[in-house]
């Protein structure tokens, strides 16, 4: 690690980074990987450039994102990308696409399969007049017509769908090793889940809490790890 990279992960400490998560995964040289909400594929591109030997299913589906994440990772070998989202059913549903008018990047990061509710009044320049249809999946459901029979470590950023999602999956939420996920101090969307029962149904799964990343009042992320 050079000294800026040190300097910045000290001002940053209470961040979660790409590397805290594979710290917990050195040992395995080829671990597999699930990002569900990977956007413009920025953590997907440092996924498989910190551990060239795993396997990433990437899985984002608003299209503009999507087209975006292709770009970032098409010369990445160790990435399959999949334009759709994950939950606790399987069929079709609409997608609200979220814009921010403060942003110039086009990447639709605040965009749910979870109609927004305080995320309206929280973030008013962000707003979720578009809606997409998408296909939707169990992560149980998606691994079996892939051939997929274990996840070693799981990146969420699905906009509340989270917790809802990895119930629906017992399969292969056994095999979870490592969970980085975004969790939700009030209800930004209709019905999503709630950290402190979201926390306390992980460890009811064997995980324990490693580090917290809670910069903002409605919104953090949170780093699990099964021992």
């Amino acid at each position: 690690m050079t000294f800026l990279n040190y300097f910045y992960r000290l001002l940053h400490r209470d961040r979660i980074f790409v590397n805290d998560v594979l710290s917990y995964v050195k040992k395995k040289a080829n671990p597999v990987i699930l990002e569900a909400g990977a956007a413009d594929g920025s953590d997907t591109f440092r996924f498989s450039k910190l551990m060239p030997n795993s396997v990433i299913y990437a899985f984002e589906p608003v299209k503009q994102n999507y087209n975006i994440l292709l770009k970032t990772v098409e010369k990445q070998k160790n990435i399959r990308t999949f334009n759709m989202a994950l939950s606790d059913f399987d069929g079709v549903t609409l997608m609200n696409v979220s814009h921010n008018v403060d942003s110039t990047d086009n990447v639709a990061s605040s965009s749910s399969i979870l109609n927004p509710k305080l995320h309206i009044d929280i973030y008013p320049q962000i707003t979720f007049n578009q809606k997409e249809k998408v296909i939707v999946k169990k992560i149980d459901t998606w691994a079996l017509e892939n051939n997929v029979d274990h996840v070693d470590v799981m990146w969420l950023d699905m906009q509340g769908a989270e917790f809802k999602t990895l119930k629906a999956s017992p399969e292969i939420m056994k095999t979870v090793k490592v969970l980085y996920t975004e969790v939700n101090f009030v209800e930004t969307y209709e019905e999503c889940g709630l950290y402190e029962e979201y926390r306390d149904w992980l460890v009811s799964q064997g995980f324990i809490l490693k580090k917290k990343e809670f910069r903002w009042k409605e919104q953090g992320n949170a780093l699990f790890v099964r021992e």
